[in-house]
């Protein structure tokens, strides 16, 4: 009985198309939500400290110079031989110039390669080299949509014969 049951699988599968992609030819499909290599804002980063509080294994090292709003960043490191890609570090930001990417290719020879610079980094640069889909915040690319909406309604002319508040014009 269980050796029909398994041929029945393989006859199954047999047909079928296979699920397998050859890769690097062809590229996986990411779904949306995916939680791949971190984007990181320089310039926006506040230097609170809450993402590396956040991070249960402490993969994420920042050094800071002063307190407050006359803090100047030093070092933002992220050691991705150890980060479990957990989100809470993106979740917590204030100012989200931290957010999870699609980008899931992190291979890498050795574990000193593992460990991201962001400081280091010029992200206009490297946005088409290293992360080809990295983009802005996901919420404030939604934000941004809603605002060129509402702003396109607002400039929208009014059709003609009728005034802005959509009554007839009486001549």
């Amino acid at each position: 009985m269980t050796t029909i049951a398994g041929l029945r699988v393989t006859l199954k599968y047999l047909f079928s198309r296979p699920i397998t992609i050859e890769y690097p030819d062809a590229l996986p499909n990411v779904p949306e939500g995916w939680r791949g290599v971190h984007a990181y804002e320089v310039d926006r980063c506040i230097v609170c400290r809450l993402c590396e509080r956040a991070c249960p294994i402490e993969c994420i090292t920042i050094e800071a110079e002063g307190k407050g709003k006359n803090a100047r960043l030093l070092r933002y490191e992220i050691d991705y031989s150890m980060c479990l890609f957990c989100n809470l570090c993106a979740e917590v930001c204030p100012v989200e110039c931290l957010w999870m990417t699609g980008e899931w290719d992190l291979a890498c020879y050795k574990r000193e390669h593992c460990i991201i610079r962001f400081h280091e980094r010029n992200p206009e640069e490297e946005r088409g080299k290293l992360w080809p889909g990295m983009k802005s915040h996901p919420a404030r690319q939604k934000r941004r949509a809603v605002e060129a909406g509402a702003a396109a309604k607002a400039e929208k002319p009014a059709p003609a014969g009728e005034s802005a508040q959509g009554t007839e014009i009486q001549t």
